[in-house]
């Protein structure tokens, strides 16, 4: 301590000395076996054990020469360095404590999940560091299982790690070449790779390379080979500004030889849906061109935008099944919105792109809401939304256009009451809408429906002691909530017909409705020593049309949710809808789900999912750890109507040290295949092939 202390109060004083004047820097703290102050060249000498600290940097090393004019340090012999989350070693170093720059060889660094390691570094600092004919990788062994060679690799902290002339090696031997290469921190791994076989490509090869150029721009790279259709290439692009928001720029386009005119016979006995489309989109040059845009420039203002064009309607289904499901017809538009304090205005243009579709258009829509607000009296609200739009309603492949002026509102007024236990909320409101003209030609149109109601509701609960076991899991203390709730909603037919006019969007199509809706939720809660937890939850509803001439009325549509969590591990959900009038189920889906919560060595989940006319699918998912270095998961989803499986999925990952390792096949109903083999980095266990698929099961909570 004595000779720590001698020292800091000599470092100290030459510090004030040489730089009172110019710097508030702390001192450097330097600790050693044996440490000499030489005042002629006011370096101190340090060995054994050498320790050091300055600010939030520490170092240890066998000696140590620290000049103090420069504040600057000479290391060598097992040099460690460690500066917040990055650690450094080497051999022979020259640290810069100002700039905190370093000059070294045989340097090796690690910026988890990255570990870097060169034969000479050229600089480094906050912003950046240069590594020279050096290497980067995930292992974190001394000899990794792999790395990629470079002549340069540069560090930006906490940002991303660029590589230049890459050899990518598996032991010593090279397997892969590449210019360039950029590694995000914290984000996917940059490969993508997929094969397999299917009656509409054939044999294929899908690749994906991400990239980043900088902050403000990265992307995906596409190559991709089909057997029976050609090459198919793209590149996705997003740009990410702080000041003028973000964009997706996504370019795709595949010389399609089953589109070719001399397969024309094939291409309508494989897909006769297609035989009477127009010719110009059975070109065999197909493509897909998108931007997105998006900006904020404060918590008030908002502007969006998609454009979205391709080739023909079926290029989506054919290549991009998965985008396909989730939107069959993308828009193109742009809507400007900006929120006031109670309300917000918004501006829509949305235009057609692709003539293959049917569409409406606005142009433009400007439509102002008006938030559930009180007048003066906290019980009496008043609510609203308008809309003036021009509208254009284009019919796919026709130069046939239905064009309407509208100006349309709906206003509302409620009425909070409590009385005693039960919470009553009348209201009434308008629908009220101008159309320039009907489908017949009459001109200035106007429509009204009026529409009032009432909601009543009110919760009511009981706490009572028990000695319930579920499962291994005892049970002291149970609370039971009960919330009944009845709407009333009538609104009068509407002045002028839905026949009678165009149908653009949901307001035209406004008609009568007459009913009542009864729900009741329940909600059991569970307490022991441990925890306490929403142990069941069953929430019927039902709602009855009322018809004036009661010829017609009756009960019309029952729901019912339910789940179920009787210990960790353990978990059930269910909801279902059943049409009363015609008296059919509409729709059932359900799932179960066992897993070990503490030791996550397996997870089984079943489940089954109906919609009346279109599926009945059973389907199940299973994770069981067979060793600490082996997973094998399973998917299957099975089709009751056809009998047949309509997917299988077998996957067995492989724990590589610092990779995992998958191997996967699926097989779909036709029986096409697609194998693949996927190679996760751990430090980027985000990565998704895009062709696997996981059954979920239950959510492990309410």
């Amino acid at each position: 301590m004595i000779k720590k202390f001698f020292l800091l109060i000599t470092v100290l004083f030459f510090s004030v000395t040489l730089y009172a004047a110019e710097s508030s820097e702390l001192p450097v703290v330097i600790d050693a076996d044996k440490v000499e102050f030489v005042q002629s060249t006011q370096q101190v000498v340090a060995s054994g054990n050498v320790r050091m600290e300055y600010q939030d940097v520490k170092l240890s090393c066998d000696r140590a020469v620290y000049d103090a004019l420069h504040n600057r340090a000479a290391l060598s012999g097992n040099i460690k360095i460690t500066r917040g989350e990055t650690v450094a070693y080497g051999k022979d170093i020259t640290y810069d404590f100002n700039a905190k720059d370093i000059l070294a060889t045989q340097m090796r660094m690690e910026y988890k999940p990255f570990y870097v390691c060169a034969h000479e570094l050229e600089r480094a600092g906050d912003e950046r560091i240069i590594f020279k004919q050096g290497y980067v990788t995930t292992c974190d062994l001394d000899k990794p299982h792999y790395r990629l060679q470079a002549s340069r690799v540069v560090v930006y902290p906490k940002k991303r790690i660029v590589a230049h002339n890459i050899t990518v090696k598996v032991g010593d031997v090279p397997v892969l070449y590449f210019p360039v290469l950029s590694l995000p921190f914290l984000e996917d791994f940059p490969f993508i790779l997929s094969f397999g076989k299917s009656d509409d490509w054939g044999s294929y090869l899908l690749t994906r390379y991400r990239y980043i150029l900088n902050d403000q721009h990265k992307g995906k790279i596409f190559t991709d080979y089909y057997g029976d259709r050609g090459w198919g290439t793209g590149v996705s692009h997003k740009i990410e500004t702080k000041d003028y928001g973000e964009a997706l720029i996504t370019y795709y386009s595949l010389q399609d030889k089953f589109y070719h005119e001399r397969e024309r016979k094939k291409l309508f006995e494989e897909y006769p849906d297609r035989s009477n489309i127009a010719a110009k989109y059975l070109e065999d040059d197909r493509y897909r061109a998108q931007v997105a845009y998006e900006w904020r420039p404060d918590q008030d203002n908002k502007i969006v935008a998609e454009y979205n064009r391709y080739s023909d309607k079926y290029f989506r289904k054919d290549f991009f099944y998965r985008e396909y499901e989730d939107e069959a017809h993308p828009l193109s538009y742009i809507l400007a919105q900006h929120s006031f304090d109670y309300s917000s205005l918004s501006f829509l243009s949305q235009q057609r792109a692709n003539s293959f579709w049917g569409e409406t258009e606005y142009k433009p829509q400007l439509q102002y809401d008006f938030f559930r607000q009180t007048l003066g009296w906290d019980k009496l609200y008043f609510e609203s939304k308008s809309e003036a739009a021009s509208l254009g309603l284009k019919y796919a492949d026709s130069p046939i256009e239905d064009n309407n002026n509208r100006l349309h509102t709906y206003n509302q007024l409620s009425y909070v009451q409590r009385l005693g236990w039960l919470s009553i909320t009348p209201y009434a409101g308008t629908y009220t809408t101008f159309y320039s003209r009907n489908r017949f030609g009459e001109q200035d149109i106007l429509r009204v429906a009026p529409q009032f109601g009432t909601a009543l509701s009110t919760k009511l609960y009981r706490t009572f002691s028990t000695n319930l076991n579920l499962f291994g899991n005892t049970i002291h203390e149970m609370r039971h909530i009960v919330t009944p709730e009845i709407a009333y909603n009538y609104r009068h037919s509407p002045t002028e017909i839905a026949n009678n006019l165009y149908q653009f969007d949901g307001i035209d199509a406004l008609g009568r409705e007459h009913k009542v809706e009864f729900r009741l939720e329940n909600k059991l809660q569970a307490k022991n020593d441990k925890r306490q937890w929403d142990l069941f939850y069953f929430a019927p509803s039902i709602d009855y049309m009322i018809d004036d001439e009661g010829e017609d009325s009756g009960f019309n549509l029952a729901k019912l949710e339910m789940e179920f969590y009787p210990k960790p591990g353990i978990a059930w959900e269910a909801d279902s809808e059943y049409n009363c009038r015609d008296g059919w189920m509409k729709s059932v889906n359900t799932a179960l789900t066992f897993s070990n919560p503490e030791t996550k060595k397996y997870s089984f989940s079943v489940g089954h999912r109906y919609l009346r006319k279109e599926s009945s699918q059973g389907t199940a998912g299973v994770m069981y750890q067979i060793t600490p270095k082996f997973q094998f998961n399973g998917y299957w989803a099975y089709q009751y109507r056809e009998r047949e499986f309509d997917s299988q999925q077998y996957t067995l990952r492989t724990d590589l040290h610092c990779w995992w390792l998958d191997t996967g096949i699926k097989i779909d109903d036709d029986q096409d295949w697609t194998l693949w083999f996927a190679f996760t980095l751990k430090g980027f266990p985000q990565l998704h092939l895009g062709v696997d698929r996981e059954y979920k099961g239950a959510k492990s909570e309410y």
